[in-house]
């Protein structure tokens, strides 16, 4: 874990953004190999928004696939790798991010892995919705 020193606050509901990380750590525990190392990250982004990351360093993502990722109930061949769940968890991420105003991003790598970042808004706070 790596918090960045004097962050500005975000303004969110705690309850919601404790569930998006959490579905964010379970899928990196979920498609990284047993004893893999997880990252999250409390940082400014290159925009100099407070962002939150969560990166794996599991199988990845393959780049046709990162469109439909966010889709509910959408899962990468299932049949293959017979993943546990039932694909809703980044559909819920990006509704979550959706409500606090906040962009989610994906980079990933074949083999490599995947780094998950909600982006949140910089200067006074919007409204909630």
């Amino acid at each position: 874990m790596h918090i960045e020193p004097d962050l500005p606050p975000i303004v969110g509901d705690l309850e919601y953004l404790t569930v998006a990380l959490a579905r964010l750590v379970d899928n990196a525990i979920k498609f990284s190999p047993p004893d893999s190392r997880i990252e999250l990250r409390a940082a400014l982004d290159e925009q100099g928004r407070p962002t939150l990351s969560v990166t794996d360093f599991g199988r990845g993502i393959p780049p046709e696939e990162l469109d439909n990722i966010f889709d509910a109930f959408y899962q990468i061949d299932r049949q293959k790798y017979e993943d546990q769940g039932a694909g809703s968890g980044l559909a819920i991420v990006r509704g979550i991010a959706q409500v606090h105003q906040a962009e989610i991003t994906v980079r990933s790598a074949l083999g490599k892995g995947s780094t998950f970042a909600l982006h949140f808004r910089s200067g006074p706070p919007a409204e909630l919705h």
